[in-house]
């Protein structure tokens, strides 16, 4: 399976998922693992081939899966894609990913089913998704410059305005083009300001954030127009830092590069080039949208709780 432009990665409960920008589909690959994540290394594998892929047209999405005992399945859906698209899966294994045909459109596809459904209209294109354990879709709307999010149990909710003033500005409450997002146990917001070349978190309730990030970073790690932010099981925030080709890990006040860390991209496997979108398995290997050499990187453990690497 060969990938474009690789613009977002996603780890469900047993799929690694990737967004193809210039083929516009979601392609994924199986596998499975139970262990947090304890230590990391720079050992890599470059994900080339799946078990099930899910792939779009600009007209219309055509899920194909395969394995080594069944045939190939085809079903074709009309859920249009387009360049940055976000997506997120749920604990159930659904998929909400934007409609590129439509500005700010939502849908959710479900594996079990095989159908597609519209859920969310929100004011602008969402350049990063996620869902916290409230059940509730956060959208980071990069053109309008705000973070806001609805709730999925209930279909008459309302949109709410997170944070952001939907100006471009450098406050605290303001973003330059917001982009992955990432909300952990406590309701913490995280988010890749990226003109801003900063990462910041908000409290639950308050609009101005903290940032963690960004201007005077330590061991000369200035962020480059970060893209991706997630944090490990350990609660360890790790950042996509797209445009120097690099992975930067953020211990406590402990700033370390971790991959691709002479800032010079490339195709080897140690290295990026133009590092876009990353999450963690169940093991806690890492998985980078590698997005100009059109692949998705896994960075594996040295050692976790089930023993060797996975």
């Amino acid at each position: 399976l060969m990938l474009s432009n690789v613009n977002q990665s996603y780890q469900d409960l047993g799929n690694d998922l990737a967004i193809d920008d210039i083929e516009l589909r979601v392609c994924s690959g199986n596998h499975s693992g139970l262990c947090p994540p304890k230590t990391s290394t720079t050992s890599t594998t470059t994900v080339s081939t799946a078990t099930s892929s899910y792939a779009s047209t600009s007209t219309m999405t055509t899920t194909t899966s395969t394995s080594s005992t069944t045939t190939q399945h085809i079903v074709t859906k009309d859920v249009r894609l387009a360049n940055y698209t976000g997506i997120i899966v749920n604990i159930e294994g659904e998929m909400y990913l934007k409609n590129g045909a439509e500005s700010g459109r939502i849908v959710k596809w479900a594996k079990s089913t095989n159908n597609s459904m519209s859920v969310a209209r929100f004011p602008g294109h969402c350049y990063g998704l996620f869902i916290d354990h409230n059940n509730s879709l956060y959208c980071s709307m990069n053109v309008k410059d705000a973070v806001v999010k609805m709730s999925l149990n209930d279909k008459t909710s309302k949109i709410v305005n997170v944070t952001g003033t939907y100006t471009d500005g450098s406050g605290q409450n303001q973003f330059s083009g917001p982009w992955g997002i990432f909300v952990d146990n406590n309701f913490t917001l995280y988010v890749a300001n990226n003109r801003n070349n900063r990462i910041q978190n908000f409290q639950p309730g308050e609009n101005n954030g903290k940032t963690i990030t960004g201007n005077g970073t330590p061991k000369n790690l200035q962020l480059n127009y970060p893209t991706g932010v997630v944090l490990d099981a350990d609660n360890n925030l790790f950042i996509a830092d797209n445009n120097n080709s690099r992975i930067i890990r953020v211990i406590r006040d402990d700033y370390q590069c971790v991959v691709g860390c002479d800032s010079n991209s490339s195709s080897t496997s140690d290295k990026l080039n133009n590092a876009y979108a990353l999450s963690f398995d169940s093991h806690g290997n890492l998985f980078v949208a590698d997005e100009y050499n059109h692949r998705i990187q896994k960075f594996t453990l040295a050692t976790n709780s089930c023993g060797n690497p996975n």
